[in-house]
């Protein structure tokens, strides 16, 4: 058994990506492109991230439309309670008959979709908190499968696989929320200094006391989000990965010709192409397993 799962894992290695279309138009491009077999479409006021997200209308006219790619919905944020009945009512909306997974953080959008009979869809994606065997094994039990957390080392992520009951799902490349909140961060702080400014927009970024540098913070009604300031990508580590089943190519803050670049690179198998990309890349927190303190020292 464990043979056949490293057999497998090794064979789809370089094909299997999900990829994150910005656009329409991308998202159409990618359904009519043959070297594409899966992409994952976030859901309107249903995400956290920078992307607006699509709405179910086009969602379904997609998912009626297509015949050859597999297609994934992503509702990646916290609901609070008095929006469970709004997620109900928009999950009725979409032919989920036809939607490959369902991508999800909240545990209300398991408890919904399982009293449809659709546990069959449930992936969970919580970027921190699957960092261990148990806990990928744990959520495995209830879930189609899960997404390893990307704030772990390549080591730690190797090891991890080693010790799954089943392939899972591992982010390839993207830029990761290092913070997400439900509190108004941004709102706040400009009312705070009676600074006359939108919240809202997608052009804010900090600078840590400590530490080089710029960090996208971006809020919208739902929160607020900060984005680690560097791109992180995962290539050759790959061919070393037991017990894979897809790599998700995310395209959080970046433009839909730029996301081209980066899809592009996997699907040519191209790794210049990531190095060379306009916006630095890098392992990131992936590169090493450490614990940073604020004078910027490493603790051993």
């Amino acid at each position: 058994m464990w043979r056949w799962l490293s057999h497998y894992s090794k064979e789809i290695k370089m094909k299997n990506y999900i990829f994150e279309p910005v656009t329409k138009k991308q998202a159409i491009s990618m359904c009519n492109d043959n070297r594409i077999r899966h992409i994952n479409l976030t859901i309107k006021n249903c995400t956290k991230e920078l992307k607006d997200g699509f709405s179910v209308k086009f969602v379904n006219k997609l998912l009626t439309n297509n015949n050859n790619t597999k297609i994934s919905i992503s509702l990646d944020r916290i609901f609070s309670e008095d929006e469970i009945e709004y997620v109900k009512n928009l999950l009725e909306e979409i032919n989920l008959e036809k939607v490959q997974y369902v991508f999800y953080s909240d545990l209300a959008i398991h408890e919904i979709l399982q009293e449809r009979n659709y546990q069959n869809k449930l992936v969970y994606d919580a970027y921190t908190y699957l960092t261990n065997y148990m806990d990928v094994n744990a959520y495995l039990t209830f879930n189609e499968n899960v997404v390893v957390s990307n704030q772990i080392s390549v080591q730690e992520i190797e090891n991890l696989l080693n010790n799954v009951n089943k392939p899972v799902i591992i982010h390839g490349f993207g830029k990761s929320v290092i913070f997400y909140s439900k509190r108004k961060l941004m709102k706040n702080y400009f009312k705070y200094r009676r600074f006359l400014k939108n919240p809202y927009k997608k052009s804010y970024y900090l600078q840590e006391e400590y530490r080089d540098g710029y960090y996208h913070i971006y809020e919208n009604k739902f929160g607020t989000s900060i984005y680690e300031k560097d791109y992180y990508y995962l290539f050759s580590e790959l061919e070393k990965f037991n017990n894979v089943d897809e790599v998700m190519i995310h395209s959080a803050d970046l433009k839909a010709k730029e996301y081209n670049v980066i899809v592009e690179a996997y699907l040519t198998n191209d790794e210049n192409k990531l190095k060379a990309f306009k916006y630095e890349v890098g392992k990131g927190i992936m590169s090493t397993t450490s614990i940073l303190l604020k004078d910027g020292k490493q603790n051993e």
